[in-house]
């Protein structure tokens, strides 16, 4: 399974529009300083489906010291995400490096993480892909490894079509329960270290974050 081209093409064509909208929208913060406050210096971090690289950036200022891998199917996501972390860093040896990939081929990259971010990727992916996806992302997981995950649930819907901001691209949202998510993640031996909800401003749909370690 690859992401529905309409979701690439919709990122690429969008893509300064987002890291406008977003690079200076405090309403994740919180979650990336608790995600932070997990993360033990000199860790390798891979951040799936990164966009223009805010997540990754973040946590550079946190824990400068540790290794970034982040991929994206989008060229343009891509490209911002190299500018703009490497902008933003003082030290010579910039810690973070982008590939343009699909995050369903997690699998191809070599060794193990001790954490790895997932952050509001399986909105766009059926429940089939998502679990994989998590699944995958577990077993990639070192000892006492973390997992970062981000999401929207909507109980009255499993999935629904939506637009995209430009209103050029139609696309498909799924919305996984947590309870779900949950489960899948003890089986395969993660514990919850933090979760918290809060209400997506514009939909009145539900963002969730959830932390969890094997």
């Amino acid at each position: 399974m690859t992401f529905d081209t309409n979701v690439i093409e919709a990122f690429n064509e969008n893509a300064q529009k987002y890291f406008e909208r977003f690079k200076k929208d405090h309403q994740y913060h919180g979650w990336y300083l608790e995600l932070g406050s997990h993360i033990e210096n000199g860790s390798r971090v891979l951040d799936l489906g990164c966009g223009p690289g805010l997540l990754i950036n973040h946590l550079i200022k946190q824990k400068p010291d540790c290794q970034f891998l982040g991929i994206d199917m989008s060229e343009q996501m891509i490209a911002l995400a190299k500018k703009h972390v490497a902008s933003t860093q003082l030290n010579a040896q910039l810690s973070a490096e982008f590939r343009v990939m699909n995050a369903m081929d997690i699998n191809d990259i070599s060794g193990y993480f001790d954490v790895i971010c997932n952050a509001f990727l399986i909105p766009y992916l059926p429940p089939k892909d998502s679990f994989q996806i998590i699944e995958h992302s577990c077993k990639k997981l070192k000892p006492n490894g973390l997992l970062f995950l981000t999401w929207i649930v909507l109980p009255s819907l499993e999935r629904e079509k939506s637009v995209s901001s430009d209103g050029q691209h139609s696309l498909t949202m799924y919305y996984h329960p947590i309870e779900t998510i949950q489960k899948l993640l003890e089986r395969y031996g993660l514990k919850t270290l933090f979760m918290n909800q809060q209400v997506e401003p514009t939909s009145q749909k539900t963002e969730v974050c959830l932390i969890a370690q094997n």
